[in-house]
């Protein structure tokens, strides 16, 4: 029977088969549960073991930030571990599910972001996350802003840079700018800037021109 009855399906079995004595035997499930185990549970978080965090890692370090705005950011938007960390295994990997920084939304009163479909996701729009801004020592609206502020001085670099940067080079090698706006028709205003010493009709040096590329 091992071959044909996968171990895990078996207390199916046995729920079918209680299902079937109950009219003959009204506390056959009683006997079934008789060996029960205990279902082994982490120890839920609290508030008070988010502060501990807090004092424990110093605020000077990256790692930190990112640590402990996950941390905050899934206690208080009620989100798995695998809603906020990208698995080692490669096998796991999916960039779809990838929640970008260009969707990370800022305001004075919450910080948004998009979280990609997932399998409860019937129609594949997505969930907004969204942190409520408090005046509490645990909030975890600060906690995001502090990482995404060392995020974004470490790593200044967006999906625009490419662009900006291919536009500079095309001007310093003399295209005009009806040209370099016709190459990248974004919807977007672009900022030129020439490096010093580096003379052009186009760019003065230190020059910034602003290109209206159009949608």
């Amino acid at each position: 029977m091992l071959y044909f009855i996968r171990p895990n399906s078996v207390d199916t079995y046995l729920l079918g088969i209680c299902q079937q004595l109950k009219p003959f035997f009204p506390d056959v499930r009683k006997n079934h549960r008789a060996r029960n185990v205990l279902t082994m549970r982490k120890q839920a978080l609290t508030c008070d073991d988010l502060a501990t965090y807090c004092a424990c890692y110093p605020s000077n370090n990256h790692d930190n930030h990112l640590f402990l705005s996950m941390l905050f950011t899934g206690f208080f938007a009620l989100l798995r571990l695998g809603k906020l960390a990208y698995p080692d295994n490669s096998s796991l990997q999916n960039p779809r599910k990838i929640s970008r920084r260009l969707s990370v939304s800022v305001t004075s009163n919450n910080i948004s972001y998009i979280l990609p479909a997932h399998k409860a996701d019937k129609y594949f729009k997505g969930n907004k996350v969204l942190l409520l801004f408090s005046d509490h020592a645990i909030d975890a609206y600060h906690q995001f802003l502090t990482y995404l502020h060392s995020q974004d001085r470490l790593f200044p670099y967006s999906g625009h840079s490419m662009r900006a940067g291919s536009a500079t080079a095309l001007a310093e090698d003399g295209a005009s700018l009806d040209i370099i706006q016709a190459v990248g028709p974004f919807g977007y205003k672009i900022q030129l800037g020439c490096a010093p010493g580096f003379k052009s009709d186009l760019l003065p040096p230190f020059g910034i021109i602003t290109l209206p590329f159009w949608g």
